[in-house]
C-alpha cells in the first residue's frame, strides 16, 4: 500500500485510511444526530443508491439529506464522465453521493476531514472494492496518482472555515483541485448561489438560516461564503479552468428534481421555455419558506430577461482547464428526475434538441428494480414514451396571473379550469349508473401536463395509467387535476373575502360551479385515493388529513 500514499497512510479498525499525523477535525452535524446516522447505516443489509432500506430512513432532514437517492440526480447528467473514471471526492461526507459515484466508476477516493463522517462513509460504501475512503483534510492530502473527475460539491462554501492561512482560501481549494486532475479532467463543482432569487424573496441563507445574510454581503474572513455567477466563475478562471460548462439544479444542488444545462438559455434553442421546470421545481424545495413574492410568477421574467443563470438557487459546473474538451452533449436541454419514488417508478425524462425542434424521451432510471418489480404492481402502471416539445406554454402556468392579482375570485379560478374539464368531457363516456367517466390513462391528467395550443388544451406524459381498459370518474379526475395545482403554489396575492381558505374547500366550490359536483363523500373518497396512489408510487403515505386540511398559500 505504501505506493499508493505518500502520508503514510494506514487503514484502521473502522476500515478507512488516515495519516499517523492527522490533525482533529471540528466539522459536524452534532455527535448525537451522527450517531443515529451510523446506527441507521449499520442495520441495512443493501446500502446501494436505490436501497428500499435506505429510503425507508428518510425521515426528517438530516437523515433525508444524507440518505434519499434524490441526491444522485445532481450525477445522473454526467454519468458518461463518471462510468470507468478515476475519481476524487473532496469533501466526501457520509457517503450520500460517494455510493453512486463508487457504483460508476472504476475508483473512488472518497477524501473526509471529521473521522466519523468517514467512518460512516466506509459503512455506506462496504462491499464495493471500486471506494477507497481517506481521513484527511484537503489541504495536507497526498496520493500516487491523479484523477479523472475531482469533486467539489457542497464544500467550497467552507474554504474559509479550515484555512485561516491562505490569503484566498476558497481560490486555494479550487487551485489544489485543479492540481489533481489529469490532463483532459473535469471539475464538479455545486454551491448555493448567494444572489438566489428564492433569497430575495425572504429565504434562509443555508448557513447562517438568517433571511439575507447572502444579500447583504455579511460573510466574513473566516465564515462560510458563497458567491454569485460572476465571482464564481471568476475564481475558476483564476483557479486555471479555461473551460466552464453550467448546469441549473432545480430547486438545489442538494435533492435535485431537475438539472438544466446552459444552452435552454443562450438562445440556441427557441423551441424549449424552461420556465414550467422551474417555476414548478419551487414547490419541492425542502427548505421551506414563506416567500414575500411569487416565485413562480417571476420566473417568465426571469428567463425573457435571461437572467436565470445568475439568480438560479444553486450552481453546478463542469469545469475544466482544457478549453477544448466538451464535456456533455449541448443537445440534451434539460434532465428530469421527478420526486420521492420507489426505484420502480423512478424514470429520466429528456429533453433532446433535433433541428427546431425538441424530442422528450422518458426511460427507466433503475432498470434493475423494474426487472425485478415484474408485473406491475397494485393496479398502477406507468407509462413510458416518446414525445415533442412544442414550445407552447404549459396550462398550469396560465393560472399564476389570476391568483397572484389581489383580489381574485372562484370566478376567475373557474374561468381557467373550464378548458380542462372541457377536455376531460370531450374523452369521456356515462357509465351504466350515468356517472361520467374517463380511460384510466387520464388518471395522470392534469393542468401540469397540458400544452395550451391556440385557445385548445393538449395532453401529454400520461406517465400514470390505471389499468388496461380502467375507468376512473371525471369528477375524481377534475378534483385531483385542480386540487394539485392549487396545493402547488407558494403564495397568492390576497383573494376576495367570498374565496375559501382551504384548498379542499375552493377545489370543490369551483367545480360545483362549473357544473362538477363533489360531495362531502365524494371528497374523502379522492383524497384517499390520491393518498393510496402516492403510497404505492412513493412508499411514504400522504396524509388524508393533511391533504384536507392543506391552506391556501396566501401572502
Amino acid at each position: 500500500m505504501s505506493g499508493l500514499n505518500p502520508r503514510g497512510y494506514a487503514k484502521n479498525a473502522h476500515g478507512f485510511l488516515t495519516p499517523h499525523n492527522a490533525a482533529p477535525f471540528a466539522y459536524s452535524d452534532g455527535q448525537a444526530a451522527e450517531n443515529k446516522l451510523a446506527a441507521a447505516v449499520a442495520a441495512c443489509t443493501d446500502r446501494s443508491t436505490y436501497s428500499i432500506e435506505m429510503l425507508g430512513l428518510c425521515k426528517g432532514w438530516v437523515p433525508y439529506y444524507h440518505f434519499t437517492p434524490q441526491r444522485a440526480n445532481l450525477l445522473h447528467p454526467v454519468r458518461s464522465l463518471l462510468q470507468g473514471a478515476q475519481v476524487l471526492e473532496l469533501g466526501a461526507g457520509c457517503g450520500a453521493l460517494t455510493r453512486f459515484l463508487a457504483e460508476q466508476a472504476r475508483r473512488v477516493v472518497a477524501l473526509e476531514g471529521s473521522p466519523m463522517r468517514s467512518r460512516i462513509n466506509v459503512m455506506r460504501t462496504q462491499g464495493l472494492s471500486s471506494a477507497v475512503v481517506v481521513n484527511d483534510t484537503i489541504q495536507d492530502f497526498q496520493w500516487a496518482h491523479k484523477f479523472d473527475v475531482v469533486t467539489l460539491i457542497g464544500v467550497l462554501e467552507y474554504a474559509r472555515q479550515f484555512d485561516s492561512q491562505s490569503p484566498c482560501p476558497e481560490l486555494r481549494v479550487l487551485e489544489i483541485a485543479r492540481s489533481w486532475l489529469k490532463p483532459g479532467g473535469h471539475l464538479l463543482l455545486a454551491i448555493e448561489n448567494k444572489l438566489g432569487i428564492k433569497y430575495f424573496a425572504g429565504a434562509r441563507e443555508d448557513h447562517f438560516l438568517e433571511p439575507y445574510h447572502g444579500i447583504n454581503n455579511l460573510y466574513t474572513p473566516t465564515s462560510t461564503a458563497t458567491w454569485g455567477r460572476r465571482e464564481l466563475e471568476g475564481l475558476l478562471h483564476k483557479a486555471g479552468f479555461a473551460h466552464l460548462t453550467q448546469m441549473i439544479p432545480l430547486p438545489d444542488y442538494k435533492i435535485p428534481r431537475t438539472v438544466l444545462h446552459q444552452s435552454c438559455f443562450d438562445g440556441s434553442s427557441p423551441n424549449i421555455d424552461p420556465t414550467p421546470l422551474i417555476s414548478d421545481a419551487f414547490h419541492y424545495d425542502m427548505q421551506y419558506f414563506q416567500p414575500t413574492f411569487s416565485l413562480e410568477s417571476v420566473t417568465r421574467s426571469l428567463v425573457d430577461n435571461g437572467l436565470m443563470q445568475d439568480l438560479c438557487s444553486s450552481f453546478f459546473y463542469i469545469a475544466s482547464p482544457d478549453a477544448q474538451t466538451p464535456p456533455l452533449n449541448p443537445d440534451i436541454l434539460a434532465y428530469h428526475y421527478g420526486g420521492k419514488r420507489l426505484p420502480q417508478y423512478l424514470q429520466e425524462t429528456l429533453f433532446i434538441r433535433e433541428g427546431e425542434e425538441v424530442r422528450v424521451e422518458k426511460k427507466p432510471l433503475v432498470l434493475e428494480a423494474v426487472a425485478a418489480m415484474g408485473a406491475e404492481g397494485k393496479g398502477i402502471h406507468m407509462n413510458t414514451s416518446t414525445v415533442r416539445y412544442d414550445g407552447n406554454p404549459v396550462y398550469t402556468e396560465l393560472l399564476l396571473p389570476v391568483v397572484n392579482t389581489p383580489g381574485w375570485t372562484v370566478e376567475d379560478v373557474c374561468q381557467w379550469v373550464r378548458p380542462f374539464i372541457a377536455l376531460l368531457e370531450g374523452v369521456s363516456e356515462k357509465a351504466a349508473g350515468g356517472t361520467p367517466m374517463v380511460p384510466g390513462n387520464y388518471f395522470d391528467c392534469t393542468p401540469f401536463n397540458c400544452f395550451w395550443q391556440q385557445g385548445t388544451l393538449v395532453p401529454f406524459d400520461l406517465e400514470w395509467d390505471m389499468g388496461s381498459g380502467s375507468r376512473v370518474p371525471l369528477s375524481l379526475v377534475a378534483f385531483r387535476g385542480l386540487y394539485m395545482r392549487l396545493r402547488a403554489f407558494g403564495s397568492m396575492a390576497q383573494p376576495h373575502p367570498d374565496v375559501p381558505q382551504s384548498v379542499v374547500d375552493l377545489t370543490v366550490k369551483a367545480l360545483a360551479q362549473c357544473n362538477i359536483a363533489v360531495e362531502a363523500k365524494d371528497v374523502q373518497e379522492y383524497v384517499s385515493i390520491n393518498s393510496d396512489f402516492v403510497g404505492a408510487v412513493c412508499m411514504v403515505t400522504a396524509s388524508v388529513e393533511g391533504q384536507m386540511a392543506a391552506a391556501l398559500p396566501v401572502r
